[in-house]
């Protein structure tokens, strides 16, 4: 859905990147688990270097395949936000907050991207990869749900994860 072969070719690389992170943390873990509050990090400053976005929640070590696919959301949510939403502008701000709650099945992981003081907003007429993947592939991959709402003052994302059972924090 790119627009011209470089567009493509450059989105194609930035995923590969943020998965490549993943893996990285995975391996260092011994492939079992990876810190979610380090993979945001790891995210926030490959796009922003740290600026304009808070964070809110508990170190929690994620399984290796919630983490893969966490890691592709924020990616996304990040990867937009620079190009059209909150970060576009300097006067941006996103809320990133989470927490591990009860659930059926063992703990959920409930993370929540609130963008801010952007561009005025509105539902986009294309769906480009990742909007589909956020929307369609990753709710199937963390057993749970990924819902994005286009608000006029921001992107609201809500990123539900089942977890299993009780992780460390």
């Amino acid at each position: 859905s790119a627009d011209n072969m470089d567009d493509f070719r450059d989105s194609i690389i930035a995923r590969i990147g943020s998965l490549a992170k993943t893996h990285t943390l995975l391996v260092e873990g011994q492939a079992t688990a990876a810190s979610l509050r380090t993979m945001i990090e790891g995210e926030i400053e490959a796009h922003t270097g740290g600026h304009r976005i808070a964070l809110d929640g508990p170190d929690v070590t994620l399984p290796s395949q919630v983490a893969v696919a966490v890691g592709m959301a924020l990616h996304e949510l990040i990867t937009n936000a620079v190009k059209y939403g909150a970060l576009s502008v300097p006067a941006g701000h996103v809320d990133l907050r989470w927490a591990v709650k009860p659930g059926d099945g063992g703990e959920r992981l409930v993370m929540e991207w609130l963008e801010s003081g952007g561009p005025l907003v509105a539902k986009p007429t294309r769906r480009g990869f990742g909007s589909m993947l956020l929307e369609r592939v990753l709710s199937p991959e963390l057993n749970g749900e990924v819902a994005v709402d286009y608000r006029p003052e921001g992107v609201r994302a809500r990123i539900e994860a089942r977890l299993g059972s009780p992780v460390s924090r």
